[in-house]
């Protein structure tokens, strides 16, 4: 014998009002028409209103996907800033690499906690890197450590130009 169907008409279920039964499905249940926080109108099943299983009429899922995006999204992942900050944090973390091993790693040299996420390294060196690639070009702006002996910081970081990096570099075997 077939359940009878309780009226959950003018029940709240997160952003769904259920307006009234939509139709009796035999063996299934009962679907419901809903109106939605944000206007639309949406058919749902009991279940998936009191389980909790639909929030919304959909509008709930693209906003959450939207914050991500925003969240994920800086808009740099194509620049040279962005490939400059990547570049520093593989040089400095990178074991497999003999090169990164032998000359950062192995030295001690790192990338500061705070800037292992773009975002931290995007605040505390963006616009001064504008302002470099303005009086230098983005060609000739590069990330420089002041003193070489020292990881990446904000307080041992600078840009500088192709012709300041070359004036830094260590003497190398074989150099």
């Amino acid at each position: 014998m077939p359940r009878p169907v309780v009226d959950i008409s003018g029940a709240r279920y997160s952003r769904l009002k259920v307006i009234k039964l939509h139709e009796k499905v035999k063996d299934r249940g009962a679907r419901w028409l809903c109106k939605c926080d944000c206007g639309t109108e949406t058919i749902s099943w009991a279940w998936e209103l009191k389980n909790g299983k639909k929030k919304s009429c959909g509008c709930f899922n693209k906003e959450i996907v939207k914050q991500q995006k925003t969240r994920l999204s800086h808009g740099l992942s194509k620049t040279r800033f962005y490939r400059i900050w990547f570049a520093m944090k593989r040089r400095c973390t990178e074991s497999k690499n003999e090169l990164f091993k032998k000359y950062y790693i192995d030295r001690g040299i790192t990338v500061c906690e705070e800037w292992l996420t773009f975002e931290n390294f995007k605040r505390d060196m963006y616009s001064c890197y504008l302002e470099h690639i303005e009086k230098h070009s983005e060609k000739n702006t590069s990330i420089d450590r002041i003193n070489n002996d020292l990881g990446y910081t904000k307080e041992n970081c600078r840009w500088a130009t192709n012709e300041v990096q070359n004036q830094n570099r260590r003497n190398r075997e074989g150099n």
